[in-house]
């Protein structure tokens, strides 16, 4: 088996995001027995952004004086409020988000409606030089963060101009922590992190950033390993199995 260089590299803008919703983004079914789309029946609350600074060796800073966030929260009407989970109710008022979404307390933005966050956040992109995604030539914004598909459902459905700034690709730290745990990746023995799990944007962007750097931590120390054992001749068992396939 022969392995190829080809693929294109991306000159991406990395846009680490996280939105607090009122409910999940699948299909869902209400008391009522009417079946709805989540990311367009229940309100979106609050959107995080960092836009992160990487060292050479991968390790993503979340030092705040050189790491712009954006911390967005939208206003909760009496008719939203009809639209909650009752999961995602009790947990936004346990957390205090729900009152600060009637003040307005605390968020960087506090948008009126959707079309007033959408604004909000492509202004905030511009001014920090996010460029749009080109496919191209592989360059512009690409969206990270846990669970991703999820935060993009609820772009594509309440704040679809927001959801085209982005490729249409992202990537998802949760995938790298199903594989770890699975017989696809068990042997190699990435670990985690432990997380507070608050369900507040920015706090959720930090604790995905502090995974990923957990895992390209340990691979850049497996690399190392295997840099010390080519320079000294070892060829491991999967080296000979790709040298011969």
């Amino acid at each position: 088996m022969s392995t190829s260089n080809t693929t294109q590299k991306y000159n991406e803008d990395q846009l680490w995001t996280d939105v607090e919703t009122g409910g999940l983004a699948d299909m869902t079914t209400l008391p009522t027995g009417e079946r709805v789309y989540g990311a367009l029946h229940h309100p979106l609350l609050e959107v995080g952004i960092l836009l992160p600074r990487q060292f050479d060796n991968g390790i993503i800073s979340l030092n705040n004086s050189v790491c712009p966030s954006f911390n967005l929260g939208i206003k909760v009407t009496e008719e939203m409020l009809t639209r909650f989970d009752p999961w995602a109710l009790k947990q936004h008022t346990k957390s205090g988000l729900l009152e600060r979404l009637k003040t307005g307390e605390g968020f960087d933005y506090f948008a009126e409606d959707n079309l007033d966050a959408e604004a909000a956040i492509l202004d905030f992109l511009h001014s920090n030089n996010v460029k749009e995604f080109n496919r191209e030539e592989g360059t512009g914004a690409i969206a990270l963060g846990n669970n991703i598909s999820f935060d993009m459902q609820f772009f594509d459905a309440q704040l679809p101009r927001v959801r085209a700034y982005m490729h249409y690709r992202k990537a998802d730290v949760s995938s790298i922590n199903v594989m770890a745990r699975t017989r696809l990746w068990k042997h190699v023995q990435l670990n985690g992190v432990d997380k507070a799990l608050n369900h507040t944007a920015l706090e959720d962007i930090r604790e995905s950033v502090l995974e990923m750097n957990a895992y390209t931590s340990q691979i850049n120390n497996l690399l190392w390993y295997k840099q010390q054992a080519n320079e000294l001749g070892i060829v491991s068992d999967m080296d000979k199995c790709l040298s011969d396939a």
